[in-house]
């Protein structure tokens, strides 16, 4: 399976900068890159955060290690100047004035990097095949009607919701911010489900929580796909566990 660390999602994207046509306005050149509508200033602004949330992580991570291996802080600067895109996402301006924060020497910035974090990192995010991507998506969509046509009290559905909301967004910004983003906003899930366990529980609501559950399974077998630093399988069956011993105290 190929790589796709946050040192590797920058690279391949910078890639993409590379081909963009110099007459290309900015703000269209980025939302072919990443796939949204550039008529709509504020999802332009999310991605724009994104992105540079993304740099920042990349940054993050090699100024740490440039500590022990100093050739590396040539690589943060030429990486930090691909932060200037960031303005960009909704610009009219022309690619070739853009040009000059992404070009060949971010690129071979980024390739050192790359090499250099596949080589001192253990366990390297692997890309997981947009089929299994989508296959989530239809999970999440599946857990909303769940949610929808059971009696959890208004508000709780609404929070629910919200997170499923979110889960969505980070599969659709996968290329952009891996596992990473697709972890926070499970994270939020099980951290609503979590509070709200006198309402989500196997009694109360047997056919939306054994759902829940379902819906953490098939998150553990994604990020199993994904291989991912954080050991999330094992932190998801830590998860599970949890919902499960709660459900029981709630049964005594």
């Amino acid at each position: 399976m190929e790589k796709f660390s946050s040192v590797t999602r920058l690279k391949l994207i910078v890639e993409k900068f590379n081909r963009i046509p110099n007459q290309t306005s900015a703000g269209k050149a980025f939302s072919e890159i990443f796939d949204f509508d550039n008529s709509d200033a504020l999802v332009a602004y999310e991605y724009s955060i994104d992105y540079f949330n993304l740099v920042e992580r990349v940054i993050d991570i090699l100024t740490e290690a440039s500590g022990s291996f100093p050739f590396l802080k040539q690589t943060v600067e030429e990486v930090d100047r691909l932060k200037k895109n960031a303005l960009l996402f909704n610009n009219g301006q022309q690619w070739q004035h853009c040009r000059k924060h992404s070009g060949s020497s971010a690129r071979l910035a980024l390739e050192t990097a790359e090499g250099f974090y596949s080589m001192y990192v253990e366990h390297v995010e692997l890309r997981i095949e947009d089929e299994y991507i989508s296959g989530f998506k239809s999970e999440v969509d599946k857990l909303y009607e769940s949610v929808q046509e059971s009696d959890l009290p208004r508000e709780l559905k609404l929070k629910i919701y919200d997170c499923l909301i979110d889960i969505k967004k980070s599969l659709v910004k996968y290329s952009i911010s891996g596992m990473d983003g697709v972890e926070k906003s499970m994270a939020t899930l099980f951290g609503c489900v979590g509070l709200n366990r006198e309402f989500v529980n196997e009694d109360a609501q047997p056919e939306v929580f054994n759902d829940v559950k379902s819906f953490f399974n098939k998150f553990k077998s994604l990020a199993e796909m994904a291989n991912t630093l954080s050991q999330l399988p094992s932190n998801v069956q830590s998860a599970l566990t949890l919902l499960t011993e709660a459900s029981d105290k709630f049964k005594q």
